[in-house]
């Protein structure tokens, strides 16, 4: 039966190990970061649909247009009744 030697790593190897794993992710993230400027900014530069966004306009409803009303048909559901009783002691009102 063979044995696997140990991997010996000291202080210079630890850092050499470190600093080139935060200068891949660095180079990494760099990468993604310009290939994405550049997308979006030729993305804007294609673009040459302007569009408009308009306010909604200020209108006065009538009082009775927001009273409260029942669908015509109900969905499934409609009819659970959800209120807390005392069969539920957990709960609180």
């Amino acid at each position: 039966m063979s044995t696997v030697a140990p991997v010996l790593l000291d202080t210079c190897d630890l850092l050499k190990a470190g600093m080139s794993l935060i200068l891949l992710l660095l180079m990494v993230f760099v990468g993604g970061f310009i290939a994405g400027y550049h997308k979006i900014g030729y993305q804007q530069a294609t673009d040459t649909v302007h569009h408009v966004l308009y306010l909604p306009e200020n209108i006065a409803l009538a009082e009775n247009a927001l009273v409260h009303s029942l669908p015509e048909k109900l969905g499934p559901g409609a009819t659970i009744d959800v209120a807390l009783s005392a069969h539920h002691p957990g709960c609180r009102n």
